[in-house]
């Protein structure tokens, strides 16, 4: 046999198993029928961010920290969505590493997976992506953003948009009759930050798993249409660019551009601009600019200080009362049609913030990677969702929940998306 012979038997061999690793099977696909549903929450204090300050005699004052995350998950809008299939789980550490062996996908930044906290708890792993035996069938993480398009094009597919994953984690959508997310699942919730009890390892989320889990292992963690591991486990690329404002109408009331709303700055900290174009009547009795046009101000302003004062003895009850300050102040007699109160940060108040009208939402969904329109710069960030298996609350594993990331991180993964159109997505489609 000629030598060249066994060199091209050689190559192909090589090329067939990518360096002698087999392809490993592809991922469940869950097909997800389009539709509308309501994206975001209603819900002001999530996290129990707020705090009691300036306690004295029988008074306290509620500090309300503007957040640019939290406050744009209070953008509630309804949106469609067109039908597409979603992986079952998120892409093991078998999975990548075939495409990296076959030179389609560039290694992950990182290669431990979880950060070394200080009080050993077990969860980090420092060579993960180096141990394949052991982790294989976990999620991969430290994958850069590029890195998990790469992959998801190798697939047929690409990152979900935020719509899509939100849609998909919440069962479809409320519009839909599914219960929101895995917290159907009766004291869950209230349980994950006290020790999960009996929820033990139902769910990879802080004291409920210790570490990363294998995909599809968690039993709690699962949707109506069996998408697993959303709320937890590894928190999850998409492909949109981050932007607090994504989810605002690009032309806001009256004609209003929206970045004449807002300005921003260096750190990324969102200042809101107040408007006539957000309230639906200025008048004392509501809302009205002051001369220097710097705040809201008016009777409905005082009434929401008034309600925001409690007795020492009702600290426990913090979250409910804020709630119900923000149901009273929120008033569509006053507000524009969808716009929403937030706590939002003025630029001449430094660490504190008051209910302010935010936006009106966009009425139809932003496109993959939609541009930000507010502080682009050269070293985009784009939204992570979902909780991982190092979060200590309950409320980060909320489906709304949102945060910008950079680069790589040992807690982030991902999942694909594949249009309806690809065969694999038809066949799923046909034959759940």
């Amino acid at each position: 046999m000629r030598p060249y012979f066994h060199l091209i038997i050689s190559s192909l061999l090589l090329t067939g198993c990518a360096v002698g690793i087999d392809p490993p099977a592809p991922t469940h696909l869950v097909y997800m029928e389009g539709g509308t549903f309501e994206m975001g929450t209603r819900d002001v204090d999530p996290c129990e961010r707020f705090s009691l300050e300036n306690c004295g005699g029988l008074t306290c004052d509620i500090i309300m920290p503007a957040n640019e995350r939290a406050e744009s998950e209070r953008i509630v809008q309804t949106l469609p969505v067109s039908g597409f299939c979603l992986e079952e789980h998120e892409v093991t550490m078998d999975q990548y590493r075939h495409c990296v062996a076959r030179g389609d996908c560039p290694r992950p930044v990182v290669s431990n997976a979880g950060n070394d906290l200080p009080n050993d708890d077990g969860s980090f792993i420092a060579r993960y992506w180096n141990d394949p035996k052991r982790y294989g069938e976990h999620p991969v993480v430290g994958v850069s953003w590029s890195g998990a398009q790469d992959y998801c094009r190798f697939r047929g597919g690409r990152l979900p948009t935020e719509v899509e994953w939100e849609f998909a984690a919440r069962s479809g959508g409320t519009e839909h009759g599914q219960e929101e997310f895995i917290w159907s699942e009766p004291g869950l919730a209230n349980n994950i930050e006290i020790g999960c009890g009996d929820y033990s390892n139902q769910i990879a989320l802080g004291p409920c798993s210790i570490g990363i889990r294998p995909v599809k292992a968690s039993p709690a963690d699962v949707t109506a249409q069996g998408i697993h591991d959303m709320a937890a486990n590894v928190a999850e690329w998409t492909s949109d660019l981050w932007s607090p404002l994504a989810y605002c109408a690009e032309v806001q009331p009256d004609g209003v551009d929206l970045n004449d709303l807002f300005t921003i700055d260096e750190r990324g900290r969102v200042y809101h601009v107040p408007s006539t174009s957000l309230l639906r009547i200025e008048d004392e009795m509501c809302l009205e600019i002051n001369d220097d046009r710097t705040d809201y101000i008016g009777k409905r302003r005082d009434d929401f200080y008034q309600c925001a004062r409690l007795g020492q003895e009702e600290r426990g009850q913090i979250g409910e009362r804020v709630r119900e300050c923000f149901e009273t102040f929120d008033d569509e007699s006053c507000l524009t049609e969808g716009v929403q109160t937030v706590c939002g940060r003025r630029a001449d108040a430094e660490g504190r913030c008051a209910p302010t009208p935010w936006c009106a939402p966009r009425t139809e969904a932003p496109s993959a990677a939609l541009p930000s329109s507010i502080g682009d710069n050269a070293s985009p960030q784009f939204v992570v969702r979902g909780a991982h298996f190092q979060s200590t609350q309950a409320c980060e594993a909320r489906p709304t929940a949102r945060r910008p990331e950079r680069l790589g991180d040992p807690l982030i993964g991902f999942r694909c998306r594949l249009p309806e159109e690809h065969t694999r997505c038809r066949q799923a489609k046909l034959s759940p």
